[in-house]
């Protein structure tokens, strides 16, 4: 041993027990796969070996495709498509609280809905958008006065209707009423491709009034063959109880007067207290997420009948929740998707404002002026809007007189107007007047010149290079002197006060 090398350790070596020691490596020759040697076409796997024909032949193909299911999405737009409602979904919605067991039927691949007596058409994507029997006040109002059926209106203005309700209950803690929902909402109609008749299946939608400040919602575009996910159902609830769906007409809606209704704040003061309050809340904040989340989160159906509003809603063990089990992350997040749009990267959902709940909040007539929203009413060029306010006009004023031969002032955009200077002999159009004369009303051709308007020529300077313009003082001149040289300038643009 060299004079280099260290000792040995004199502490002994603890033994490791075999069962806790590493395995050995050993490698391992893996057998070719029968498909290794294959090129994968359209992926990053071997680039290299796709050619500019073979993208431009996949490309063409799933472009074919593409158009393949356009077409079919158009063709059964807006038409019942074969049911294809399964046992499983009906049961889960019967686990979850939403219909009653022993209260629903399908008919599996039927064409068009056939109730029997006593039951009603609803659909699955109707069902998940918070409706459920027997059906509130506000929903019944609403097919009464339009005159609907629920498969009338599409599956995303069920979900605004369910917010706004929620709106109305859980935040304004008021009972929704129509007129409220008119102000903010319009009826636009749903037509089959290429034609002029009214979708049998979603032919309704609601769309917010241009102009409006209210908690935007991104929903999801469209929903795909929502109409084959029929079933039926029946009211297990007291046979007298005038909260039912109406009979089952099958066909597109009729266009009705109601359609075009709006009402208008100078109507009622609580419908404008109530709009106040709804801007001053979307403007903190509030958005249709929120909306979403409060009622979804919570397992209550809005457009189900309650005895009571959502402001007082006490907890988990409340009768107001269609179940006592809440949802899990992943559920939420799966099922959150199906009603609005969320960004993929996003997993995590939490409701920023929240209802009231336990009889909090304050009534919207003991609102303070702070808690209310200023309304603006900006006229606009072509607009409908019955709140667009006009110009008032001042009855017994003439409107001002132009004067005579003034030069045209062109402005483009937001750049400063550009007056052409241009040399001229001074006109009586150039003395100018004196900001605190009275322009008087345009005289009419019989009416006979005041001596005193009438401006001699002589009497004004006859040098051709003068230019008219104001003084110092800003008055016309009257003498015969002449008056100060002015800059002459080459460029065709005036130059910057």
């Amino acid at each position: 041993m060299s004079s280099s090398t260290p000792p040995p350790s004199s502490e002994p070596i603890a033994a490791i027990p075999i069962s806790s020691a590493p395995p050995p490596f050993v490698p391992m020759q893996l057998e070719p796969s029968k498909d290794s040697g294959k090129s994968i076409e359209g992926t990053s796997a071997n680039p290299e070996n796709i050619t500019g024909t073979e993208q431009t032949e996949k490309k063409a193909e799933e472009a074919a495709k593409k158009s393949k299911a356009r077409k079919r999405d158009n063709k059964a737009k807006g038409k019942w498509w074969p049911c294809f409602t399964s046992e499983i979904e009906l049961r889960n919605l019967e686990a979850e609280g939403f219909i009653k067991p022993g209260t629903w039927r399908r008919v599996s691949g039927e064409l068009n809905p056939a109730p029997e007596a006593g039951e009603w058409v609803v659909t699955k994507a109707l069902i998940e958008r918070g409706f459920s029997l027997p059906p509130s006040d506000f929903l019944s109002e609403i097919l009464k006065t339009y005159e609907l059926q629920p498969h009338h209106i599409a599956p995303n203005s069920i979900l605004a209707i369910s917010n706004h309700v929620t709106l109305c209950k859980g935040h304004l803690r008021i009972a929704p009423d129509l007129p409220l929902f008119q102000y903010f909402f319009s009826v636009k109609k749903e037509k089959v491709s290429h034609t002029s008749t009214l979708a049998t299946c979603g032919g309704v939608t609601f769309k917010l009034h241009p102009g409006r400040t209210y908690p935007h919602t991104d929903r999801n575009k469209s929903v795909r063959y929502w109409s084959g996910n029929f079933f039926y159902l029946k009211d297990a609830s007291d046979p007298a109880s005038s909260r039912v769906l109406p009979d089952f007409k099958d066909g597109p809606p009729t266009e009705i007067p109601t359609w075009t209704q709006c009402p208008h704040l100078s109507e009622s003061p609580q419908l404008t207290r109530a709009v106040r309050r709804i801007h001053k809340l979307t403007e903190e904040g509030l958005s249709g997420k929120d909306l979403t989340m409060s009622w979804f989160t919570k397992r209550i159906q809005p457009l189900q009948h309650r005895d009571r509003l959502l402001f007082q809603y006490t907890g988990r063990k409340d009768n107001m929740r269609a179940s006592q089990d809440n949802l899990s992350a992943d559920a939420l997040d799966k099922r959150l998707r199906v009603l609005i749009k969320v960004p993929r990267e996003l997993k995590i959902h939490t409701c920023n404002k929240d209802i009231h709940m336990n009889g909090s909040g304050t009534a919207l007539e003991a609102l303070e002026e702070k808690d209310l929203g200023t309304l603006l009413r900006v006229p606009q060029t072509g607009n409908t809007d019955p709140e667009a306010a006009s110009a008032p006009k001042e009855k017994g004023l003439p409107p001002p007189a132009p004067l005579p031969n003034a030069p045209a002032i062109k402005s483009s955009g937001s750049q400063a107007p550009r007056i052409a200077k241009k040399k001229v002999k001074p006109s009586p159009a150039s003395v100018p007047v004196t900001p605190e004369v009275e322009i008087p009303p345009k005289a009419s051709s019989t009416a006979k010149p005041d001596p005193k308007d009438v401006i001699n020529l002589d009497d004004l300077p006859e040098d051709p290079t003068a230019e008219s313009g104001k003084g110092d003082s800003g008055k016309g001149a009257s003498s015969t002197a002449p008056p100060p040289e002015q800059p002459t300038f080459t460029s065709t643009e005036a130059p910057a006060d």
